[in-house]
């Protein structure tokens, strides 16, 4: 009985081990599947970072493909000779045929050569009636599609020529025919390629689109480029407002000149006009006097010093975009007259100096100062002359913005010198814009762990669509509508590189997540290693068992 007994207890004994070794082994394969089906799948959507769709296949298209710009030209031959007119479209074939087609960037002239009409060689006749060559030209053209830039080469017989020529505006130009077709076609051949600079577009689009920039190149230090949005402030600085009290009619002047020349550039760029007078507001640097002439000048060597000391009293640094300055300074009276040289130690005519990419500078002498006797009076009243002030500041304002001088350089616009501005503006604008979005595919590309947000998705995509309907407008001759793409385009690109969820990823080092991790999944892995033991054992008795 007692054996029996004996018996009985160690086989409890053996079942209650069993029990418990059962238990701890439900206990463990519960916690390796708490882990495996619920710890890491939530762990992993937790600390997954989110990377939404780019369009990676055809960011590398738009980038790898070239442009093709197709420039509208019509040429009317006022004469009947059919000879003339088929000369002429065999010669064009040939020479626009010829072309370097594997450029990144080819030019396409849609060209056609034609005789006058009777309605515009009536027009001609009647020259003398119109009193603009806007009025001529419309009626002589009025069938061009005006959404489109379109050049057209009016060619007449030689002694006509002079009756016309003063016509020539713009977009339309007159030509003498000097009796030799040979001649002819050179000199309308030079005439379509002074249309546009190939050689000057290509290397823009080219260096912006490998983002590189020629320093020995003085108008592109100049110029402000890749910017599409202005703040563009004029400032009148009366450092003695005591001998000088000053009033200007900036506002008309903004408005009649500046703001209609802007208008016509606003689809690359928008501009904002503002304007403000500070008082004692001095140069700090003495001008240096003239004894021969008994005025104060300040050398060239200096004005790039005249700056510094008043920049900082402008308040150009509260605007987030990209500021012009153009300054009117007026001596003070102990420096009356006040003149600035050139390189050369002469007067500088205009009395006014450009600073690169940040503004003009005018010294502004009033026609009179007061001899200080008894019977004058302490202050004098000046008006400034906007007629002396705008032309310069409009020239500079051109120079600073990259608008290329069609023939005579000036503050005027004409239709050319806008086709030429927003030629290149829109052709930087691409090209940086493919740069850029290139430089962000394949920056995210590279970095896995980085954020792409549904914000910088459809920036991307924004910017692509743009890029996109910006080269098939330049294909289609549109250049307005280029225009405005290639602005959609860059600040799209620029807004998804610099999201700020990037750049919090992209200076997050990678060995931080070991100190995070480690403190973390160590105590936890060890139970969870253990457990995975015990299942790994209890399998391989079951099979040993079966």
């Amino acid at each position: 009985m007692a054996l029996e007994a004996t018996f009985e207890k160690t086989r409890e004994m053996l079942a209650h081990e069993e029990e418990e070794k059962s238990k701890s082994l439900y206990a463990s394969l519960i916690i390796v599947l708490m882990v495996g089906l619920v710890g890491f799948p939530v762990w992993w959507m937790t600390t997954n970072v989110y990377r939404a769709h780019l369009p990676y296949d055809d960011i590398d298209a738009l980038f790898s493909s070239p442009i093709d710009h197709t420039i509208p030209v019509d040429v009317i031959l006022f004469y009947d000779n059919n000879d003339t007119k088929e000369f002429l479209i065999n010669q064009l074939d040939s020479h626009f045929q010829a072309q370097d087609v594997e450029s990144s960037l080819v030019f396409h002239i849609d060209y056609r050569v034609e005789l006058a009409r009777d309605e515009q060689i009536n027009t001609l006749n009647h020259i003398s009636e119109f009193n603009s060559s806007q009025e001529f030209e419309a009626k002589m053209t009025s069938d061009v599609d005006p959404s489109r830039p379109h050049y057209t080469f009016l060619i007449v017989e030689d002694e006509r020529y002079q009756s016309v020529e003063h016509f020539s505006h713009g977009r339309y130009i007159w030509l003498s025919d000097p009796g030799d077709n040979f001649e002819l076609i050179n000199i309308l051949w030079k005439a379509i390629e002074e249309i546009y600079s190939d050689e000057l577009l290509t290397d823009t689009y080219e260096k912006s689109k490998s983002r590189e920039r020629s320093k020995s190149d003085l108008e592109s230090m100049v110029a402000v480029t890749s910017t599409t949005d202005f703040e563009i402030v004029f400032t009148l600085l009366n450092p003695d407002p005591i001998h000088w009290d000053v009033s200007w009619n900036i506002k008309e002047a903004i408005d009649g000149y500046m703001k209609p020349m802007l208008d016509r550039l606003s689809d690359v760029a928008e501009f904002r006009l503002s304007s403000q007078v500070m008082f004692y507001v001095n140069i700090p640097q003495v001008p240096r006097y003239n004894p021969a002439t008994h005025d104060y000048y300040y050398g060239y060597e200096a004005l790039s010093y005249l700056i510094n000391p008043i920049e900082s009293k402008l308040g150009s640094s509260v605007f987030s975009s990209h500021s012009l300055n153009f300054i009117v300074y007026l001596p003070l009276k102990a420096n009356y007259p006040l003149y600035m040289e050139n390189v050369t130690g002469k007067p500088i005519k205009s009395n006014s100096f450009l600073s690169p990419r940040w503004g003009g500078v005018m010294f502004y002498n009033p026609p009179v100062v007061p001899q200080g006797g008894h019977g004058d009076p302490l202050t004098q009243q000046v008006d400034v002359d906007m007629r002396d002030l705008i032309p310069v500041f409009g020239q500079q304002l051109k120079e600073l913005l990259g608008v290329p001088c069609g023939g005579v350089c000036d503050g005027v616009l004409n239709d050319m010198d806008v086709d030429n501005f927003l030629r290149i503006r829109t052709l930087d604008n691409v090209a940086t814009a493919m740069a850029t979005l290139q430089s962000l595919a394949r920056l995210l590309n590279e970095q896995k762990n980085m954020v792409i947000s549904d914000s910088i998705s459809e920036r991307v995509l924004a910017g692509v669509e743009a890029v996109a309907e910006c080269k098939q407008a330049l294909a289609d001759g549109h250049l307005g509508r280029a225009a405005r793409a290639s602005k959609l385009a860059i600040e799209n690109a620029e807004k998804a590189f610099f999201d700020p969820a990037i750049l919090e990823r992209l200076y997050f080092p990678e060995d931080q997540k070991f100190a995070i991790y480690v403190p973390m999944f160590l105590p936890l892995s060890l139970p969870v290693v253990l457990s995975i033991r015990d299942v790994v054992q209890w399998l391989k008795r079951s099979v040993r068992h079966r």
